[in-house]
């Protein structure tokens, strides 16, 4: 019903403004039905009884600060746990005041973006346009979907029925393959690609998969697929199983670039996928030094209040006050790739850090500000002054 509407405001639209305005007018519409709809999820379905009744505070006084911090600042009940508001005694109004609420990130800070933001949520056009720069990304071999595919050094087009060939050529190499779109880790699968004579299989999670019977996948959603990159001993040591990424945003307005905070997300469980939204934790990372902080799970996840981590749950190894390796050079290269997109002034970075130095998995053009802010919140008067300058009050 709400494409139709959509639609039909198009045709309407486009004859009184032009096609040109009508779109971008279109675009905005768009975002904050989809940010709205999100918001309202988060809000419905977060376990609020659960988790007040395990903070040190009055009931009442909780309901009614989620109540309220919803309604006046756009702040969803989930971040006032993650970042533990009910310890702080101070009026809400203070509390929330160094933060950029959920309300603020969901709908309107991608908008800086909105008409170019398909160089980041497409991972196909991201490695297609950066891969011109002297930008390092994990080898991409190439784009598959219901119809073949395209190898990416040659171009070459292939059919479905080549499909066998095509991963012949990946034999023996772990590889990630990911939807072309989509966010936290969903249908993301790490696979060793294993030839045996005329049978290829995927072996995921210890269990072999038979090509045949992948590829039904990519006659329903289209994919990438990369190499898997190698992690540094440093943080192999805290968590083996995953890559282990920095999150790190940049703020870019064709004169300098800003780094608006970083964590590094930590696998748990055995997990090759470091989300935080599934079990992950999101560790604090000083800007100047790299060294880390303490961690945290999303409460979404957890369900219980836990206080700030310092050894990891799986390996016992303590990583608060270690220094990350090739720190400045990872700063350096996220600002090098923000230069070489000026169309995109706002971008949350993925980045591996490699034996040989770092590596920038994705960008995000939209991304949940929550799992930095557990360590401290973003807004302040240079970030707010920068977002000013394109119309954004945060």
């Amino acid at each position: 019903m709400i494409i139709f509407l959509i639609a039909a405001l198009s045709i309407n639209l486009s004859k009184g403004l032009g096609e040109g305005k009508a779109v971008k007018l279109l675009s905005k519409l768009e975002y904050k039905i989809r940010t709205f709809k999100e918001q309202v999820g988060g809000f419905v379905e977060f376990n609020f009884l659960k988790l007040a009744r395990q903070a040190d505070r009055s009931f009442l006084l909780q309901v009614w600060e989620c109540l309220w911090g919803w309604v006046r600042y756009g702040l969803l009940p989930k971040s006032y746990y993650n970042y533990r508001m009910y310890e702080d005694k101070a009026p809400l109004r203070k509390k929330v005041k160094s933060f950029v609420t959920d309300n603020i990130y969901f709908s309107k800070l991608g908008q800086v973006n909105l008409r170019n933001n398909v160089v980041l949520s497409n991972k196909w056009i991201f490695h297609n346009y950066f891969d011109k720069y002297p930008v390092a990304l994990p080898k991409c071999w190439g784009y598959f979907h219901k119809n073949g595919g395209v190898w990416k050094d040659t171009g070459e087009i292939f059919g479905f029925e080549d499909l066998p060939d095509i991963f012949k050529r990946m034999d023996g190499h772990k590889v990630v393959i990911k939807p072309i779109r989509g966010s936290s880790g969903a249908r993301i699968v790490v696979a060793d690609v294993c030839n045996e004579g005329n049978d290829v299989s995927l072996l995921i999670s210890g269990k072999k998969v038979p090509l045949t019977e992948f590829a039904k996948n990519f006659k329903k959603i289209h994919y990438i697929i990369e190499d898997r990159l190698l992690q540094h001993d440093d943080l192999n040591a805290i968590y083996p199983h995953a890559v282990n990424s920095v999150r790190i945003n940049t703020l870019y307005d064709t004169r300098d670039v800003k780094l608006w905070g970083a964590i590094i997300k930590l696998g748990t469980h055995g997990a090759e996928i470091d989300n935080w939204g599934k079990g992950s934790l999101c560790v604090g990372i000083d800007m100047e030094s790299g060294r880390l902080s303490t961690g945290s799970y999303d409460i979404n996840f957890s369900q219980k209040i836990i206080a700030p981590i310092s050894f990891h749950p799986d390996t016992q190894v303590k990583f608060e006050g270690v220094l990350l390796p090739y720190w400045q050079e990872l700063k350096d290269a996220v600002r090098q790739a923000a230069k070489v997109a000026p169309i995109l002034p706002y971008i949350a970075w993925d980045v591996a850090i490699t034996p040989e130095g770092p590596c920038i998995i994705e960008g995000n053009g939209r991304s949940d500000l929550s799992m930095v802010q557990v360590h401290g919140g973003l807004r302040n008067q240079e970030a707010i002054d920068w977002w000013r300058q394109f119309g954004i009050r945060i």
